[in-house]
């Protein structure tokens, strides 16, 4: 997974790229995952 997805209990969400191979570009697959976490962020109940 090219995507970490870190919550904290005070509300705060931290998502980082990892693809230092492909200097963190965001490819097709990385995006899905990034589109995946933003929509679990969006609703705490998810954390």
């Amino acid at each position: 997974m090219d995507l970490e997805f870190d919550k904290s209990g005070t509300g705060l969400a931290v998502l980082t790229i990892d693809r230092p191979h492909a200097r963190n570009a965001i490819a097709l697959d990385t995006m899905d995952q990034l589109e995946t976490a933003l929509e679990a962020a969006a609703v705490r109940e998810r954390w």
